[in-house]
């Protein structure tokens, strides 16, 4: 029986090289973009976004948010127009996050 300790067997790591602080990637903020679509009846300076969908007795109801964060996001305006003259004719308009 060996009288070494299993630890005493145990390899260290090799150094690993850091760059430093001025060579590493810088982080990008991401921008997401979208088309929304606004209330019609609402003022453009301060809109109301569709931010949802909810059932009722007769069907499903648009749901307005005037908080743009709350804002379905549609990646293409032709889908968003069809979305908007399905509800009734309200505005679209592409609006950027980030």
């Amino acid at each position: 029986m060996s009288s070494q300790h299993p630890i005493n067997n145990v390899r260290a790591m090799p150094e690993v090289e850091v760059p430093p602080r001025s060579l590493r990637p810088t982080p990008v903020a991401e921008v997401e973009g979208g088309w929304c679509i606004e209330f019609i009846d609402s003022p453009v300076s301060r809109p109301a976004y569709l931010s949802g969908l909810r059932r009722n007795n007769t069907g499903l109801i648009p749901v307005w948010n005037t908080d743009h964060l709350q804002a379905i996001r549609i990646s293409r305006e032709e889908d968003a127009i069809k979305i908007a003259d399905g509800l009734g004719g309200h505005r679209v308009a592409y609006h950027e996050w980030g």
